[in-house]
């Protein structure tokens, strides 16, 4: 599976953990969780309140540290899924596999695609196979905890709502619509 395309703006290249603002609390627990990264981030808020910003400074610092890592957004991931059934050789479960034991894994956007039967089933053997592993894994949505338990599997909710994890939701204004 390849990994997603990162925007190109200057935004994102100069995009560093340290402008990252999410208040005081919230700060505290992701500087918690990037001096023991393990388990899973999960960074919930509306549209345009920092999340793909979040992921930019996060690739710029694990670039930094020489550190192996895959960023996938949720429709790449599917897609890649659905290219590898399609494929000679490989197989969704050979590519989930794979995921399943990338040393930081970093999904974008999770919750934007159709939500069918197969990718709820999908989705879950990912993070399961992540959350049992104890791998850092950093999940971005625009859905919150509540949404998740609507939307989704309880068994997938279990796990995103699991006290090893950090869990930031933030409810902050659309940064997009703010003058500059």
């Amino acid at each position: 599976m390849k990994p997603s395309e990162f925007p190109k703006g200057s935004d994102f290249i100069n995009a560093h953990l340290s402008k990252f603002n999410i208040g005081s609390q919230n700060n505290q627990k992701l500087s918690n969780y990037m001096k023991d990264s393990k388990d899973i981030l999960l960074i919930m808020g509306s549209p345009g309140c920092g999340k793909t910003y979040f992921c930019a400074a996060l690739i710029n610092a694990l670039t930094e540290q020489k550190k192996h890592f895959m960023f996938l957004r949720e429709k790449d991931f599917f897609g890649g899924l659905r290219s590898a059934m399609s494929q000679e050789g490989t197989s969704p479960e050979f590519e989930l596999e794979k995921l399943g034991d990338m040393p930081y894994l970093i999904l974008d956007d999770v919750g934007t695609s159709q939500n069918t039967d197969y990718q709820q089933e999908s989705l879950f053997d990912l993070i399961d196979r992540r959350w049992s592993s104890r791998l850092p894994t950093v999940i971005t949505s625009n859905f919150f905890l509540s949404d998740f338990k609507e939307k989704y599997h309880e068994r997938l909710y279990s796990r995103l709502r699991d006290v090893r994890n950090t869990i930031i939701e933030l409810r902050i204004a659309d940064r997009r619509q703010e003058e500059r």
